[in-house]
Protein backbone atom coordinates (compact mmCIF):
# COMPACT_ATOMS: atom_id res chain seq x y z
CA UNK A 1 0.00 0.00 0.00
CA UNK A 2 2.91 2.20 -0.25
CA UNK A 3 3.00 2.59 -3.96
CA UNK A 4 1.66 4.14 -6.31
CA UNK A 5 0.22 2.58 -8.92
CA UNK A 6 1.31 2.80 -12.95
CA UNK A 7 0.39 6.04 -14.49
CA UNK A 8 -1.80 7.30 -11.46
CA UNK A 9 0.83 10.65 -11.20
CA UNK A 10 -0.67 13.22 -13.65
CA UNK A 11 0.21 16.68 -14.79
CA UNK A 12 -3.27 17.72 -13.39
CA UNK A 13 -2.12 16.09 -9.91
CA UNK A 14 1.03 18.04 -9.49
CA UNK A 15 1.29 21.36 -7.81
CA UNK A 16 3.31 24.19 -9.28
CA UNK A 17 6.67 24.42 -8.44
CA UNK A 18 6.31 20.89 -6.57
CA UNK A 19 8.77 19.39 -9.18
CA UNK A 20 12.20 20.92 -7.86
CA UNK A 21 15.77 20.46 -9.16
CA UNK A 22 16.72 18.66 -5.95
CA UNK A 23 14.21 16.32 -6.06
CA UNK A 24 15.28 14.98 -9.76
CA UNK A 25 17.73 12.21 -10.20
CA UNK A 26 18.52 11.08 -13.87
CA UNK A 27 20.70 9.88 -16.21
CA UNK A 28 19.67 12.35 -18.85
CA UNK A 29 17.08 14.95 -18.96
CA UNK A 30 16.43 14.54 -23.01
CA UNK A 31 12.52 14.53 -22.26
CA UNK A 32 12.69 17.70 -20.91
CA UNK A 33 11.75 20.95 -23.11
CA UNK A 34 11.56 24.22 -22.40
CA UNK A 35 11.74 28.26 -23.79
CA UNK A 36 15.03 28.75 -22.17
CA UNK A 37 15.09 32.35 -23.03
CA UNK A 38 18.46 33.83 -23.31
CA UNK A 39 21.44 31.12 -22.22
CA UNK A 40 24.91 31.62 -21.45
CA UNK A 41 26.77 28.56 -22.33
CA UNK A 42 30.08 26.89 -23.58
CA UNK A 43 30.11 24.44 -26.12
CA UNK A 44 26.43 23.25 -27.52
CA UNK A 45 26.75 19.25 -29.15
CA UNK A 46 24.52 17.61 -31.14
CA UNK A 47 23.24 13.99 -29.70
CA UNK A 48 25.19 12.44 -32.32
CA UNK A 49 28.12 14.93 -32.40
CA UNK A 50 28.59 16.21 -35.73
CA UNK A 51 27.49 19.58 -35.21
CA UNK A 52 28.93 22.12 -32.92
CA UNK A 53 28.36 25.52 -31.34
CA UNK A 54 31.00 27.09 -29.43
CA UNK A 55 29.95 30.40 -27.98
CA UNK A 56 33.36 30.84 -26.50
CA UNK A 57 35.34 30.53 -29.94
CA UNK A 58 33.02 31.70 -31.74
CA UNK A 59 32.28 29.31 -34.04
CA UNK A 60 30.14 26.84 -35.64
CA UNK A 61 31.41 22.86 -36.89
CA UNK A 62 30.03 20.29 -38.93
CA UNK A 63 31.81 16.93 -38.97
CA UNK A 64 31.35 13.76 -41.40
CA UNK A 65 29.84 10.42 -40.39
CA UNK A 66 33.93 9.32 -39.57
CA UNK A 67 34.46 12.38 -36.82
CA UNK A 68 36.10 14.70 -39.86
CA UNK A 69 35.57 18.68 -39.80
CA UNK A 70 34.40 19.44 -42.88
CA UNK A 71 32.61 23.01 -42.48
CA UNK A 72 34.00 25.50 -39.92
CA UNK A 73 32.22 29.16 -39.54
CA UNK A 74 33.73 31.58 -37.44
CA UNK A 75 37.15 32.25 -35.52
CA UNK A 76 39.30 29.78 -37.25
Amino acid sequence: ADKIAANAVTSAKIAADAVTADKINVNALSAISADLGTVTAGVAKSADGKFEIDLVNRTLKVFDDQGRLRVQLGRL
